[in-house]
């Protein structure tokens, strides 16, 4: 007996596929309104720097995080969407629209953006996201919200997201062998960012760094518009490794000596006891030592995002700052240590509150699937793309100046 009357409410599913665990939200929508219903979290190594390398433990784990959603939320499986990385592809294009009636109409930004589209993506990739930038009409703007405005062109600037074929097909194949399809899939740091921006982050300007395990992705968001994606080839492991090899000791034991001892804030670095699970002989190691390795690494870590960001002329843009969400933004210290690097606004991510958000244990850690809910809460936020399974390009109805339009 389900614990919800889903008379007149739709059932929806949100995976977030990541590199060591499958989390899954099962929430309802009704009148636009979403509840989050069941949640789970299942460990798994199947995949490598995003791409699937083991589908049967993918497929396993893909299902129990399904089922164990469903006992949880007392509904099955309806819609599910699947948050997707890894390997993407991101270029810019414009798009060009005779105005017949003098007046920017839906279907007139909808055929500006087909124009957009009509690129040629790199060999055995598929378009997986379409994201107005803005517009202009008679070369005057650039306009974010162009409806009902005069003219007799209009003119769209896009940015354009895609994706390997083979990762796509690799994702919905684990999903066929966990009984489920996808209804339709999103990038990963776009879900993200809308489980955790605020409306005035994302206008004044903010850049959410994403520290997973294998990479660090960053999505810089100014005037509600998306303006950038990228990644360095630094992640949550990279830690771990150093301490592995700089103390000669197991990749288990450094990962549990990261976690329990790791703490960058160097005025807390009193204690300097050796400690017991690395004292062996003569050999004392104290936590100093530690988070001086620990260290370096955030360093670079931020050095090479704070490069990046230059480079393009962001960082001074970023009046918001920094966010900084993904496992590997839970290490202690992680804050100060970029904020006096960057000299930027720094602060951990903090999920946006829904209805049955409370009872999520660990709530941040469900920020990209919750993300991918949200993605489908409201079809007026629908970018337009052509990422379902079947083909189908999906259109918005209605103009609405959002954060992925």
């Amino acid at each position: 007996m389900s614990r919800f009357s889903i008379e007149d409410k739709r059932v929806v599913t949100g995976i977030d596929l990541g590199a060591t665990s499958v989390r899954c939200l099962i929430g309802t929508l009704a009148s636009n309104e979403l509840t989050l219903a069941g949640s789970s979290r299942i460990a798994h190594k199947g995949l490598y720097k995003g791409r699937i390398v083991n589908m049967k433990e993918t497929a396993e784990a893909l299902q129990q995080a399904i089922e164990e959603a469903e006992v949880m939320a007392g509904l099955q499986t309806s819609q599910l969407f699947l948050g997707i990385n890894g390997d993407y592809n991101i270029f810019s294009s414009q798009g060009m629209a005779i105005i017949p009636s003098h007046q920017v109409t839906v279907d007139d930004l909808n055929k500006a953006v087909e124009t957009a589209k009509a690129v040629s993506l790199p060999t055995g990739h598929r378009l997986l996201h379409v994201l107005p930038k803005n517009f202009t009409v008679d070369r005057e703007g650039p306009v974010f919200n162009p409806l009902g405005l005069s003219g007799l062109r209009l003119e769209t600037s896009v940015m354009i997201i895609s994706i390997p074929e083979t990762n796509i097909q690799n994702a919905l194949q684990c999903l066929r062998y966990a009984g489920c399809s996808a209804r339709g899939m999103v990038l990963q740091p776009l879900a993200t960012n809308l489980s955790i921006l605020k409306e005035n982050e994302k206008q004044s300007g903010v850049c959410v760094l994403d520290i997973g395990q294998d990479q660090t992705c960053f999505t810089v968001v100014i005037d509600s518009r998306v303006h950038h994606i990228g990644s360095i080839s630094i992640g949550g492991e990279d830690f771990t490794h150093d301490l592995m090899v700089e103390l000669k000791i197991s990749r288990d034991l450094a990962e549990n000596i990261k976690l329990k001892y790791g703490n960058l804030t160097t005025s807390d670095w009193e204690d300097v006891e050796p400690i017991s699970e690395l004292h062996t002989g003569d050999t004392n190691i104290d936590s100093q030592k530690i988070n001086a390795i620990l260290s370096a690494r955030a360093e670079l870590l931020f050095t090479e995002v704070k490069a990046q960001l230059e480079s393009l002329t962001y960082l001074k843009r970023l009046e918001e700052g920094i966010i900084l969400t993904g496992g590997g933004s839970s290490l202690r210290g992680l804050v100060e240590t970029g904020h006096a690097l960057m000299e930027k606004p720094i602060k951990k991510a903090v999920i946006r509150e829904f209805p049955g958000s409370h009872d999520l244990e660990n709530r941040n850690d469900f920020a990209t699937a919750l993300g991918v809910l949200c993605y489908v809460q409201d079809e007026n936020t629908l970018d337009y793309r052509s990422n379902y399974p079947d083909g189908k390009v999906l259109k918005i109805k209605k103009w609405v100046q959002d954060l992925f339009m």
